[in-house]
């Protein structure tokens, strides 16, 4: 792949793989590193380590920082709060769940950073299982059932609706997916695989 003279993105870059990854593609003159990471503590330092190491580089260093999985206009925002706050929840539920409208595009951070810089490559270096585990679906799973029972107990609410509620757990796939997972280690491990 040829790199010299391009525009370079490098998703999770304050990370050690990432920064990593920054090293060697310094080494192969893009033109532009777009150095992206969750928070901005990250990312400076990233390009501070960068600038440091390669003081001579001709390669413009840019840096960007925030959630790339959410709007940006939550960027910055810890998940908790914005799955307490009703219209952050609406929005999220919209992007997440909706039509994938040009809306939905033009809100992403991930979307602006592409349209801002325009990359010819993006590297991603991004840890998924801490990004997915930062989320605490089990937690959040556990609450619903504990308010489904609730429902059902109390018979605040119709059955249906618990039903409904009850299938829509059953098609969440990320847990599914982990505890898929958490099986098959735990099984190896006893057996010594």
């Amino acid at each position: 792949m040829e790199i010299t003279g391009k525009t370079v993105l490098v998703l999770g870059a304050g990370g050690m793989v990432g920064t990593a990854a920054c090293r060697e593609l310094l080494n192969e003159g893009p033109a532009r590193l777009v150095l992206s990471s969750l928070t901005e503590a990250e990312v400076k330092e990233a390009e501070s380590i960068l600038r440091r190491e390669f003081p001579q580089t001709p390669t413009e260093i840019s840096i960007e920082f925030g959630n790339i999985f959410l709007r940006s206009e939550y960027k910055d925002k810890n998940r908790r709060d914005l799955l307490e706050d009703p219209q952050c929840r609406q929005g999220i539920i919209e992007d997440v769940l909706g039509e994938l409208a040009e809306g939905v595009l033009e809100r992403s951070l991930f979307y602006q950073i592409c349209q801002r810089y325009r990359p010819e490559i993006v590297i991603d270096c991004i840890n998924s299982a801490t990004a997915i585990s930062y989320q605490d679906i089990f937690f959040s799973s556990q609450e619903v059932l504990r308010h489904l029972k609730r429902v059902t107990a109390e018979g605040f609410g119709l059955p249906e609706f618990a039903a409904v509620m009850e299938k829509q757990l059953c098609t969440l796939l990320m847990p599914q997916l982990i505890r898929h997972i958490q099986i098959f280690y735990e099984s190896m491990r006893r057996v010594k695989t």
